[in-house]
């Protein structure tokens, strides 16, 4: 599912916006397929490699129209205390291919196991190329936290829900190995997702008011006021 999102502004908002010089909000799109999941159908183990686990699950997605990734989100199933990073990297058909477009500091999956939560990633406006493909990726792989922990992630299995991707995974315990070759595809039905978010922007920075227009802005309906209270006190005096 995706979906795009704005503000619609009446004529007091504009006429604000106008006084404020701020312009309205910029449509955002987001990939959704967490309504096509039934909440508990999962795909496993993600986790440490000490633990057996495979340490690095992805989402191969398409970026759209709107192009400045702001954040991506999978929902995890996890003890917790697991350290990770969320990774963006190019995806080439087969892997991930030349280096990391992004990568998060060290994180640590807060549990607890037994629940899903989703885990969001916040990506300071990524600019990615409207119409190619790239893999988001939650990966323990170079950190040490967490111990033998692991445990499954939210998928809608058997379901091509988001036709732009797919769920994908890498077994290799080194930082090489995300690039060096195919990663595993088409698990549990060809294009099967992951219950994943990403949130895309229009525009690469937020509107905000500045402040001498704020300040114009204050001066503006003081002196207003100031007005009103001259002319009313003149009509006294009369």
């Amino acid at each position: 599912m995706i979906h795009r999102t704005g503000i619609r502004y009446g004529l007091l908002a504009l006429s604000c916006g106008a006084i404020f010089g701020v312009t309205p909000a910029l449509a955002d799109t987001t990939i959704d397929t967490t309504p096509s999941w039934n909440g508990s159908s999962a795909v496993q183990p993600w986790g440490t490699v000490a633990g057996g686990n495979t340490p690095t699950y992805g989402q191969v997605i398409t970026t759209p129209a709107d192009h400045f990734l702001t954040s991506f989100s999978f929902e995890l199933n996890t003890p917790a205390g697991i350290g990770y990073t969320g990774d963006v990297y190019a995806w080439n058909g087969v892997s991930a291919t030349g280096a990391a477009l992004f990568q998060s500091p060290q994180e640590l999956t807060s549990g607890p196991s037994g629940a899903f939560k989703l885990t969001t990633v916040d990506v300071p406006f990524l600019d990615l190329t409207a119409g190619s493909q790239y893999v988001l990726f939650l990966t323990t792989v170079g950190q040490s936290a967490g111990g033998n922990s692991g445990g499954p992630w939210g998928q809608p299995q058997f379901q091509n829900v988001y036709p732009g991707g797919g769920f994908v995974f890498n077994n290799g315990g080194t930082v090489g190995s995300l690039t060096s070759g195919s990663w595993n595809q088409g698990f549990l039905g060809s294009g099967s997702d992951l219950a994943f978010k990403a949130t895309f922007a229009s525009s690469p920075v937020a509107a905000t008011p500045e402040f001498g227009s704020v300040f114009s802005l204050g001066g503006l309906l003081a002196a207003s006021g100031a007005g009103l209270w001259i002319k009313r006190r003149r009509r006294k005096q009369a």
